[in-house]
């Protein structure tokens, strides 16, 4: 049998024992039990939080992803309102859940709390993004009532702009973290980069949009019939007066409304009038030559102000019937003169071509380009346009030149002068090694260049001793029989010549830091400046092409650098009728 256990001095059930003495044995085994437990619990609410911090993690990363999808489907053409609001829905969903208690207290634990910041200020940036601003903006383009959409929609952006600046700063603090794993730093920088253009665009908006008080603005159209550097000629200008989101027309002008017998006291860049002659300061039309358009505003809107009315400019926005055509994409078809309907596919023919067919004067044709600038600015500003096709439109006519903008607000036009919209050619070769190739029709009032068709083949070649050669082959094609130009209306050929001849100047800017090398021309070709001219910090290679109808003139333009690095090639060109045809053969020398 097994022995018995002896009794522990002091236990009450011992005969003669001390009731109060001590039981060390059991003591110990509670307090062993007691930890046990402490330890259990801890381990347990520890499994329950990171559980609970899991599924919320889920949820974000689910929700997420479920945006990501209905914008994807955006992008494929799925509707732009069905998508947003669902994108919204799903972000609001996700912020609500990174914003737990939970989620907030391990954002200071090591490593994954950086993580789980980054997370949640992209769900919440999103939201700002699409419930606060991108919804209610959708919802003003489909509201009703007399008040304009842009008046609409500047409440919304003054409101959504100082959250969006607060998550911009705290997106870029958090990008400075080194404990981002590969996909959160991926999704935060995709935010960051919309923050980016949102923010300020928020700021400036509002401003533009006259809310702190009425904006003039200058819009000038260009003619591409007869090419001019930036463009065309600036053939019409309107003055629109903006107050509070609510545009009006105040003046609507021609060349012919400005004096021709006077230059212009404008104080401009001697390169500028070295290389265009001092045309450009006795005639609006030839106001856009230099391919800059802060040059072009400055002088636009010193015409203005010297001979149709002392107005305080705030800004000039340039543009043509091609950015026409895109925007007539968004707009659906206007009512022009004699009830003719204008559509994206026929205006620029219709501006451009048919116009001098029917018109009895260039004065009758450029009514016709006012007629139908008033008609495309009445139906945008009331908001009779899908916003995504919209958005398209415009950023497609920024991207060819044939939208540009300048502003006299300094801090404006300073975040604009980095865009495209801004006219204005890079200043260095880091991003890309730009060269521009611009065209002006010397025709002497020919607006010939309807059937202009130019095209501009790049390439960069690399010597054995580390100099990069940059080549411009441009060639112009005149696309048109003797026997149509003879029959052309007078005021489409040129003055002095008809149909017989018709010449273009070609500038040739070449990439920042190089030089110019030697221009081998024809007989029907000439140099406009023996030695190249160095503007806009640039080498400028001109020359005159001179061409019969049917035919073509190609002309090699030489440039050399000898930097350790230069970026991709691409080309900065006049936005013609016939757009340009580009060829790139990058062969630049690797970086030392």
């Amino acid at each position: 049998m097994p022995e018995a256990e002896e009794p522990l001095a002091g236990d009450a059930a011992t005969p003669g024992g001390n009731p109060k003495g001590p039981r060390p044995r059991r003591v110990a085994g509670r307090r062993r039990r007691w930890w046990l437990w402490t330890i259990l619990g801890v381990v347990v609410v520890g499994l329950a939080v990171a559980g609970w911090l899991a599924f919320r993690v889920l949820t974000v990363k689910n929700e997420l992803e479920a945006a990501q999808a209905s914008l994807a489907a955006v992008q494929k053409g799925g509707d732009t309102s069905d998508a947003v609001t669902s994108i919204a829905t799903h972000a609001t969903v996700a912020a609500a859940a990174a914003n737990d208690p939970v989620w907030r207290a391990f954002e200071s634990t090591p490593m994954a709390g950086d993580n789980l910041r980054a997370v949640r200020l992209a769900s919440e940036s999103l939201e700002t993004l699409t419930a606060g601003l991108a919804v209610p903006v959708l919802d003003a383009f489909h509201g009703t009532g007399d008040e304009p959409v842009l008046a609409r929609i500047i409440p919304i952006m003054q409101s959504a702009q100082p959250r969006v600046a607060e998550l911009s700063v705290s997106v870029a603090e958090v990008q400075k973290s080194t404990s981002l794993v590969s996909q959160v730093r991926s999704g935060v920088d995709q935010v960051s980069q919309v923050l980016g253009v949102a923010n300020p665009a928020l700021d400036m908006l509002p401003r533009m949009l006259g809310a702190d008080g009425p904006k003039n603005y200058l819009m000038v159209a260009q003619n591409n019939a007869e090419s001019v550097g930036l463009g065309g000629s600036a053939a019409s200008q309107t003055l629109i007066r903006i107050t509070d989101g609510k545009p009006e027309i105040k003046k609507q002008t021609d060349s012919n409304d400005f004096r021709m017998d006077k230059k212009l006291d404008v104080d401009i860049d001697k390169s500028a009038t070295k290389l265009f002659g001092e045309t450009m300061l006795y005639r609006i039309n030839a106001s856009v030559s230099r391919p800059d358009f802060p040059t072009a505003a400055q002088l636009i809107k010193a015409f203005w102000q010297r001979d149709i009315r002392d107005d305080e400019i705030d800004g000039v926005v340039s543009i043509d019937p091609i950015a026409l055509s895109h925007v007539l994409k968004a707009t659906g078809p206007i009512k022009v003169a004699g009830g003719e309907e204008a559509t994206s596919e026929n205006i620029v023919r219709l501006v451009l071509s048919d116009v001098y067919a029917r018109a009895s004067s260039p004065d009758e044709s450029d009514g016709f380009f006012k007629q139908v600038a008033l008609a495309v600015f009445e139906k945008v500003s009331t908001g009779q346009f899908d916003p995504k096709a919209m958005l398209t439109a415009v950023q497609t006519g920024i991207d060819g030149g044939n939208i540009l903008f300048w502003s006299a607000d300094e801090e404006i036009q300073e975040r604009v002068a980095g865009m495209r919209i801004g006219g204005i050619l890079p200043t260095d070769n880091t991003e890309q090694t730009t060269l521009g190739v611009f065209f002006r029709d010397h025709s002497l009032g020919a607006k010939i260049d309807y059937y202009m068709k130019p095209a501009v083949a790049l390439s960069a070649t690399c010597s054995a001793d580390g100099t990069t050669v940059f080549n411009a082959d441009v060639t112009l094609h005149l696309d048109i029989s003797q026997a149509k130009a003879d029959k052309l209306p007078d005021y489409v050929k040129s003055a002095p010549w008809g149909a017989t001849r018709f010449d273009t100047e070609v500038f040739v800017y070449g990439p920042p830091g190089t030089t110019a090398g030697k221009v081998t021309l024809d007989a029907t070709t000439k140099l406009l400046r023996k030695v190249p001219v160095e503007d806009l910090g640039r080498p400028v290679s001109s020359f005159k092409v001179t061409l019969k109808p049917g035919e073509s003139r190609t002309v090699t333009v030489p440039f050399q650098g000898t930097a350790s690095a230069y970026g991709p090639l691409a080309l900065r060109t006049t936005p013609m009728v016939h757009a340009t045809k580009v060829t790139l053969a990058d062969g630049r020398c690797a970086a030392k």
